[in-house]
This record gives C-alpha cells, structure tokens and sequence, in this order.
C-alpha cells in the first residue's frame, strides 16, 4: 500500500488530508517532530511527503533527499494558503524538485496529484541519455546515475550523435541529460531541437553548466529544458533530476520547468539562490 508522511500540517489541513488519502487507498503517518520524521525516512519508504509553505524549501532538502534514494519519483508537496500563493515565489521550490500547490477547499488540486502519481511507475529501467563533449565528465556522469540504480544508462558524445539515437527511438530514453556548452550545436540548441521535434516534445531534458550563471540557464530554460544541474553535478542532485523526470514521464505533464510568462520570477529565485 502507498504511504505518505504529513509533516508539520496545521492541524485541520491534517485532517482534511488524511481523509483524501484513506479516499485513495494511501496509508499515513502523521508527525510534528524533525527527529521523528527524519528516523521513519530513514527506516521506512514514503511515497509521498506532504508538508506546509510556510517554511522554506531549504529546510526539506534532507528528508526529501532521504525519501527519494528509496523512491526517486516520490513526491515532495508543499501546501500553500491560496490567499498567500501569489507571493510565494513557486520556482525556489520546484527547483529543488517539490511541488507547491494551493490548500484550497477540497484539496482538489492535491487529489489529482495523488491520483495522477499512483499510476506512475518507478521504474529502475529507466534509460538517461547523457551528452557531453569531454569523454572523462560523461563517463563519470554516467557511472554515478548507475550507482544509483538505473541501468539503461547511454552516453553520446555530441549533440549531433544524441538527436540521431533520438530519432532512431523516440520513445527508448526518459530523459536527457546535456552540458550546455560544446562544440557546433550547443545544449540550448540541443533543447530547443528537441522541443521542436515532435516526436520528442515530451522528453524531459536537464542541463549541466560548469558556470551556473543565470544568463546561461534563463536561456536553456526558454528553450526548454526541465531542471539544471551544476558541475560536477552530486548524487543527490541527479537523483532528484531524474525522479523529476520519472513524475513527468509518469504524469504526462509539461516537460518544461517555467513558460515564458515565469522567467523573470525564475530569474528572481535563481538570483536568490546565489547565482550570478
């Protein structure tokens, strides 16, 4: 049965949720504590963790991190008061692979999410095409997405070579993972060709950067791209990538991190997050 950890929900959202969940069939475990939840992720396996906006993002990088080196596409969910959603700036949570969405009446919106990952998969299967110019950093790349227990791991070693494996199978990879800059077709040339193939729209694609300057990931982000990982990107980072992957490839939704209409207040949340 899948369970879900509530963490630190004020106390009639708690039953609200609770109530939604035993509707879907969801087991729950329910807690205050930091040392508590941080012991049942630990020990146990959660296939979603539900929590409040009120609190910075920051502060569940260890549970969740925890919770996906179990589940990858384990989802991470911040409940936020619709009358302060507006001023929340989304982005500094869903770059660290959470979802935010509204408490409103009913929880619907939450529903939906449950319902949507319940027929989701979490698939150690999963291929990752991994493209990079340098033979050393690919094959390092590659081998630390295996560690992590995905197999079907394939390198190519220029952009041009990716999109032919690409076309030669549109539906073999779940995700695509690419430096942004090399040599004649770029990682942001890379992206937007594979946003505007349309056998291949639906892949979700995360960028490396040596630099993580905003100017560079702004421009990958308009072309397209799903997430963003800095040189040498960490385990933990790739795991939480990829999950975001799995959860896209799941769900059927938009591979795409921000729409145009939300580059400045991502350009906002990158600016915070100490890039320049």
């Amino acid at each position: 049965m899948p369970e879900a950890l509530l963490f630190q929900l004020d106390h009639s959202r708690e039953s609200e949720v609770e109530e939604l969940c035993t509707a879907l069939n969801i087991q729950t475990s329910t807690t205050d504590d930091s040392t508590l939840a941080a012991n049942w992720t630990t020990n146990r396996r959660f296939d979603f963790v539900v929590t409040e906006a009120s609190k910075k993002p920051e502060s569940m990088q260890e549970i969740a991190q925890t919770v996906w080196r179990k589940i990858p596409n384990a989802r991470v969910i911040f409940l936020a008061d619709p009358a302060k959603l507006s001023s929340l700036n989304r982005y500094s949570f869903r770059m660290l692979g959470f979802d935010i969405i509204p408490a409103s009446d009913g929880l619907l919106e939450l529903a939906s999410l449950l319902k949507g990952s319940l027929s989701s998969k979490n698939d150690k299967n999963f291929e990752v095409l991994v493209v990079e110019d340098l033979d050393s950093p690919r094959e390092i790349i590659c081998a630390f997405i295996e560690s992590l227990g995905f197999t079907g791991v394939t390198g190519a070693a220029s952009a041009k070579e990716a999109l032919a494996k690409l076309k030669e199978d549109p539906n073999q990879f779940g995700c695509v993972i690419t430096d942004i800059n090399m040599p004649e077709v770029s990682g942001v040339e890379l992206t937007s060709t594979i946003r505007n193939t349309p056998t291949l729209t639906h892949l979700p694609i995360v960028v490396l950067t040596a630099f993580g300057t905003v100017d560079n990931l702004i421009g990958c982000l308009q072309a397209g791209a799903s997430g963003f990982l800095v040189k040498p990107p960490k385990k933990d980072d790739l795991l939480r990538e990829i999950g975001r992957a799995i959860r896209i490839g799941g769900s059927k939704s938009s591979p795409r991190l921000a729409e145009d209409s939300d580059i400045e207040a991502l350009r906002d949340a990158l600016l915070r997050k100490g890039f320049a």
